[in-house]
């Protein structure tokens, strides 16, 4: 085509597809190339197969909302998606004298069934009425942002905090609560309070999956097979060739004529746009000046996750849930660990159980596979009673990867975006732009391709 557009997009993790196929949409039809220095694509998102086992070294499920379900509906994953199984549908969290499951209904932050509540032996009497008086605490509708344990201590206690919603919240952002901002990683609650007055007024009379404890698993969804059929379905749906691994960009260079994507080997790739999909640590040594700046402030956490599969006999000890906390592990320790094959069944053969092992830190992302198998290992002996060496094992390691969306992360974005928008032709995606889940990297990828459309570039 005559005065075709060229869209490159740097980075293919599920933000960068998502932007990519968004801008095979678009009317004007541009040329799309996704340039991914790994040797594979799909960034977190990676799942390993062998005799039966789906191991997951990165997400093992996604929440599902209308236009995650729809985007996956387009490159034909939608019919091999499975919910998680009905039974043990909590979450524990691991106590000096053994694990005690969160109260059903409870939901990140707070209670969505009284009773459950009420009858539960991780908090107080006084834990739980100060929680229900939350009721009558008066709501904050403006004024600087607080963070997110300064917002659950404020709405519902310390207590609540402790024991149940920091640890939550600290393994999901593997940062701590103390730093992280509430309109960030709380945006539902910020809102509640907003617009109810009170987050338990709003959950208490909101008629959605109140079963289960720690989420709402009844709309959490994995493909059969893992979470990379996600990315090998969406390629499958791109232009033949529209991916190129292996290609290391090490500047973007502005120029009259679009820019210039510039690998570490010195290889020049011309494009009329740009998406960035990268952590925004890497995407600041690629560029300069205020954008460089800005996008260098976002700080970054680090972790590691090592999946382990198990004969089911040889690991007794776990409990009859979904995953469990564990709040007092130091830095570099297993903070969090997830029952895979309890929640998706499918992903072992029978009488095999699979465990994955949330690590945060550094120092644990410069060991090596071997040594964070072993660190997990010796999580599940100590933890669970395990007997045998896994039979199955696969890490994921993040250094520098989640990103911490602390107090003023809106304000930092909103400089980025201005920052984008002088330079021109160029636009950003990832999990610091808009959250950290699949539907919101999904999201902030289609939005990056749209706002070049909107602005003139392609």
């Amino acid at each position: 085509m005559l005065g075709r557009k060229k869209v490159v997009v740097v980075g293919g993790g599920i933000a960068g597809i998502a932007a990519a196929l968004e801008a095979c949409t678009l009317p004007s039809a541009p040329e799309v190339v996704i340039l991914e220095a790994a040797s594979t694509a799909g960034g977190v998102i990676s799942t390993f197969r062998s005799d039966g086992f789906v191991l997951e070294r990165g997400p093992d499920s996604f929440f599902s909302d209308e236009e995650t379900l729809g985007f996956l509906s387009r490159t034909g994953v939608a019919s091999m998606l499975e919910g998680t199984s009905e039974n043990g549908r909590r979450v524990f969290i691991m106590e000096e004298d053994g694990a005690i499951a969160l109260p059903e209904g409870f939901f990140i932050t707070a209670p969505r069934r009284i009773a459950p509540f009420l009858a539960n032996p991780l908090f107080s009497f006084r834990g739980k009425v100060r929680a229900l008086a939350e009721i009558f605490v008066p709501a904050r509708r403006d004024g600087p942002e607080e963070s997110a344990a300064s917002f659950i201590r404020r709405r519902f206690g310390n207590e609540v905090f402790v024991r149940a919603a920091g640890p939550l919240i600290g393994g999901i952002y593997c940062a701590s609560p103390e730093i992280l901002g509430a309109e960030s990683v709380l945006r539902e609650f910020v809102e509640m309070e907003k617009k109810h007055g009170s987050v338990l007024r709003s959950l208490l009379f909101k008629r959605e999956d109140t079963g289960g404890s720690g989420a709402r698993y009844s709309r959490f969804l994995s493909p059969r097979g893992g979470m990379s059929k996600v990315i090998e379905a969406a390629l499958r749906s791109l232009p033949e060739g529209c991916l190129r691994t292996g290609f290391r960009v090490s500047s973007l260079r502005r120029g009259d004529g679009g820019w210039s994507v510039v690998s570490d080997a010195g290889e020049y790739v011309r494009a009329d746009a740009v998406v960035v999909a990268v952590p925004c640590g890497a995407a600041a040594r690629m560029l300069e000046g205020d954008i460089a700046d800005l996008l260098s402030s976002v700080e970054h956490s680090s972790c590691a996750v090592a999946a382990l599969a198990y004969g089911t006999a040889e690991i007794p000890n776990v409990p009859d849930g979904f995953g469990v906390l564990f709040p007092r592990a130091p830095e570099g320790e297993v903070f969090s660990c997830s029952f895979q094959s309890r929640k998706f069944p499918s992903t072992a053969p029978p009488g095999f159980s699979i465990l994955r092992f949330f690590m945060a830190g550094d120092d644990v992302c410069s060991l090596s596979d071997s040594e964070i198998t072993a660190r997990a290992h010796a999580a599940a002996r100590r933890e669970f009673g395990a007997s045998a060496l896994p039979v199955m094992s696969a890490v994921g390691n993040y250094g520098a990867q989640m990103p911490v969306c602390t107090v003023g992360h809106g304000d930092l974005l909103r400089g980025i975006e201005n920052a984008a928008e002088s330079l021109g032709a160029i636009s950003f995606a990832g999990a610091a732009y808009g959250g950290v889940g699949i539907p919101d990297c999904i999201r902030s990828g289609r939005a990056a391709a749209k706002r070049l459309e909107s602005s003139g570039a392609i």
